[in-house]
C-alpha cells in the first residue's frame, strides 16, 4: 500500500552545513593537540610502588619554611616547630614538650613537604624519655595512608630504623598512634634520613 503525503512540495531534505575551520583555529588546535601531547605520559606524582631510587642523607639546620608539621597531641611546654629549628637545646625557646597523655590510634604527628620524600631513618634529640608505640606512615593527599615498617617505640636520643623499609617517596609523613602513652618531656630537635624522589 501506498501512501500519498499531502503537502509533498513543502517537505525538503536538511541541508549540510559545510564548515570550513579558519586558518588561525586550526594551528590553536594544533598546537593545543602538540602540548597534550608532550605532557600526557606524565603524571603529578609517580605511581604507588613506582620507587623512588635516590640516596637518603641525614638533614639539619633550620627547616621550619620547608617543613609544616602538626598533631593532635597537647603541649606541655614550648612551640611544636622549634624541633625543626636546628637547635638541640632542651628549653622553651627552642624545644617542644608534649604533656603526659595516652597513645592511641587517633594520635598523630605529621609533617608535610612541598613534594614527594623518602625516609629511612629518624632520631629525636632531647631527654631520654619513651613515649609510646607508633607506626610510619607516609601519603601523598594527606588522607589515605600507608604503613611503612612494622610498629615501634618512640625513643628519644635513639635511631627509629622501622621506615628504613620505605622504597617510595611522600609528602606527607606521620607517627600514627598504636598504644601506650607520652611523658612530660623536652623534644628538641627531629633529623631525617631523607631524599627528594
Amino acid at each position: 500500500m501506498t501512501i500519498a503525503l499531502p503537502f509533498p512540495s513543502i517537505i525538503r531534505p536538511r541541508r549540510q552545513r559545510l564548515v570550513i575551520p579558519c586558518a588561525r583555529c586550526k594551528r590553536r588546535a594544533d598546537a593545543l593537540r602538540d602540548l597534550v601531547s608532550r605532557f600526557a605520559p606524565f603524571t603529578l606524582f609517580p605511581p604507588s610502588g613506582a620507587g623512588c631510587a635516590c640516596t637518603p642523607a641525614y638533614d639539619s639546620g633550620d627547616r621550619r619554611a620547608s617543613i609544616t608539621v602538626t598533631t593532635n597531641l597537647t603541649t606541655g611546654n614550648g612551640t611544636l616547630n622549634l624541633i625543626l629549628d636546628g637547635n638541640v637545646a632542651p628549653d622553651a625557646t627552642t624545644a617542644w614538650g608534649p604533656n603526659s597523655q595516652t597513645v592511641d590510634n587517633t594520635k598523630f604527628l605529621r609533617f608535610q613537604w612541598s613534594s614527594q620524600r623518602k625516609i629511612t631513618e629518624i632520631t629525636f634529640s632531647g631527654d631520654a624519655s619513651s613515649h609510646g608505640v607508633w607506626r610510619w606512615q607516609g601519603s601523598n593527599d594527606g588522607t589515605s595512608w600507608t604503613n611503612i615498617g612494622s610498629t615501634f617505640t618512640l625513643t628519644i636520643n635513639t635511631p627509629l630504623t622501622a621506615m628504613s623499609a620505605a622504597t617510595d617517596g611522600y609528602i606527607y609523613h606521620q607517627f600514627a598512634g598504636v598504644s601506650g602513652s607520652t611523658v612530660f618531656a623536652w623534644w628538641s630537635e627531629i633529623n631525617f634520613k631523607i631524599c627528594t624522589c
